[in-house]
C-alpha cells in the first residue's frame, strides 16, 4: 500500500513539474502601445515620449511612432514619424521591435533607415530595448509608461 502511494505522489509530481512551462516568462507584445518616458539612454534635458499607435485593435503587431519632447509647460514638440513592427514571440525564441523613419530615405538602401532592438522586459509600467546591431549590442534604451499623456 505504501508502494501505491509513493507512486501516486511521483505521478503528481511529475505531472505538476511537467505542466510548469515558460508562458510566464513569455512577453506580452500587446503592452507596447501607449505613451513610453525614455528614462536612460538619452542625454534630452526634456522629457523624451515615444507615442506608439496601432491602427485598432486587431493590428497590435503594428503601427506608427511618434517622438516628441515635452515643454516646460506641457506642451509638446514633435520630433520624428516611424513605422514599428513587433515580432511574434511565439514565433522568435527573442522578441525584436523594428523601427523605421519614415522622413527622408538615406542612401541607397532603405534598410538604413531601420533600427532593430531586442525587448529585453515589456511590462505595464517598464519596457527595455537593446540595440541589435554588429558591434553595439550593449546600447540600452529604458522608457517608462506614462498613461497621464493623451
Amino acid at each position: 500500500m505504501r508502494k501505491i502511494t509513493l507512486l501516486l505522489l511521483l505521478a503528481v509530481l511529475l505531472v505538476t513539474a511537467g505542466s510548469c512551462g515558460d508562458d510566464d516568462e513569455k512577453i506580452d507584445t500587446k503592452l507596447i502601445k501607449g505613451q513610453w518616458e525614455l528614462t536612460s539612454g538619452s542625454d534630452a534635458t526634456s522629457p523624451y515620449i515615444y507615442s506608439f499607435a496601432t491602427q485598432d485593435e486587431s493590428t497590435w503587431s503594428w503601427g506608427q511612432l511618434t517622438t516628441y519632447y515635452l515643454t516646460a509647460q506641457g506642451g509638446r514638440v514633435n520630433d520624428k514619424v516611424y513605422d514599428w513592427h513587433v515580432s511574434d514571440p511565439d514565433n522568435d525564441t527573442q522578441v525584436y521591435l523594428d523601427i523605421t523613419y519614415k522622413g527622408d530615405i538615406n542612401g541607397v538602401d532603405p534598410w538604413e533607415n531601420d533600427d532593430r532592438y531586442v525587448v529585453e522586459k515589456l511590462t505595464a509600467t517598464t519596457m527595455v530595448l537593446r540595440k541589435w546591431e554588429n558591434g553595439d549590442s550593449k546600447t540600452t534604451l529604458t522608457f517608462k509608461r506614462r498613461n497621464d499623456l493623451k
